[in-house]
C-alpha cells in the first residue's frame, strides 16, 4: 500500500510540472522571476533552506523565535511565558516578508505543490533537531485541523505534509490528536486564543489511540504544525502528549510569527 501511495505522490508531482511548464509558470515570489510548479527560483529555495541553526544564540532558548536585540530569551517568553509543557520548540522559518506569501499561498490558496517542498524542509528540520538530541526515528503527532475544515474544503496541509513525511522520507505519523473547535484561530488576538486553548484539541477514543500506537506509547514525539503564533496549540497539545504519558514532546513548525 505505501509502494502504490509513493507511485500515486510521484505521478501527482509530475503533473504538476507539466501542467505548470504548459501554463507558462509563475513568477518567484522572492526575486519575480520565472519558476515552475511553487512559487520559488533554485535561488530562492536555497535561501529558504539556509535557516538558522537551532542550536544558534540567535534563538529565543523558549519559543525559538529569531532574536534581535534580546540576549537567550524573548522578551514575550521572559515576561509573559506561555510554552510551558513542550520540552523544545523548533520554529524553522520567520513569517517575514515574501515568505509570508508562502504560507498564504499553500494553507489558503491551496497550493498544493508547496506540500512536497515544505515536506523536505520539515525533513531536514526533524534530521537536525534528532541529531542534536541524539534520537533517531521519533514519531510525529500532526496538529489536527479545526472540526469541520476537511468537509468544507477537501484536505488539510498539515495532514497532506504528513502523508509526503510518511510516503517520501519514511517517518511514522501517529495521529492522536483530534480538533474540537470551528472557530479559527486566525480570527482571535492572543488573550482569546490562550482563553481557548486548552478547548480547541482533544485526544481521540482510548481504543482509536491504542491501535494508532500498536500497544507502544513512544517516549519522545514531534509535534507538527505550519505556524506558531502565540504557542496557544503547542501548549495546548503537548498538556494532551504528555497527560496520554509521552514524556517528551518536541514542537517543530514551518514558521514563526513575529
Amino acid at each position: 500500500m505505501k509502494y502504490l501511495k509513493k507511485i500515486l505522490y510521484g505521478i501527482l508531482d509530475v503533473f504538476r510540472f507539466v501542467l505548470s511548464y504548459f501554463s507558462g509558470g509563475t513568477e518567484c515570489l522572492g526575486c519575480g522571476i520565472q519558476s515552475y510548479v511553487v512559487p520559488l527560483c533554485p535561488e530562492c529555495k536555497k535561501e529558504l533552506f539556509a535557516f538558522i541553526p537551532f542550536s544558534d544564540n540567535r534563538r529565543c532558548q523558549v519559543c525559538g523565535k529569531e532574536l534581535i536585540s534580546e540576549f537567550c530569551i524573548c522578551l514575550q517568553c521572559r515576561n509573559n511565558p506561555l510554552i510551558v509543557h513542550a520540552d523544545g520548540v523548533f520554529p524553522i522559518l520567520s513569517y517575514r516578508l515574501w515568505k509570508k506569501m508562502l504560507l498564504f499561498q499553500w494553507k489558503i490558496r491551496g497550493l498544493r505543490a508547496l506540500s512536497v517542498l515544505y515536506a523536505d524542509l520539515m525533513h531536514k528540520a526533524i534530521q537536525l533537531v534528532e541529531h542534536q538530541q541524539g534520537l533517531q526515528g521519533v514519531p510525529v503527532v500532526p496538529v489536527p485541523p479545526r472540526r469541520g475544515k476537511l468537509r468544507r474544503t477537501g484536505w488539510d496541509q498539515i495532514e497532506e505534509l504528513c502523508g509526503y513525511l510518511n510516503i517520501y522520507y519514511g517517518h511514522r505519523i501517529i495521529p492522536v490528536l483530534t480538533g474540537s473547535s470551528i472557530e479559527q484561530q486566525k480570527k482571535l488576538n492572543r488573550t482569546e486564543r490562550i482563553a481557548q486553548m486548552h478547548s480547541r484539541y482533544r485526544l481521540k477514543n482510548m481504543a482509536v489511540i491504542k491501535k494508532i500506537l500498536n500497544g507502544k506509547l513512544p517516549p519522545v514525539v514531534f509535534l507538527v504544525d505550519d505556524i506558531i503564533t502565540t504557542g496557544a496549540t503547542a501548549e495546548s497539545c503537548a498538556v494532551l502528549l504528555k497527560g496520554l504519558g509521552i514524556s517528551t514532546v518536541y514542537v517543530i513548525s514551518l514558521f514563526i510569527a513575529d
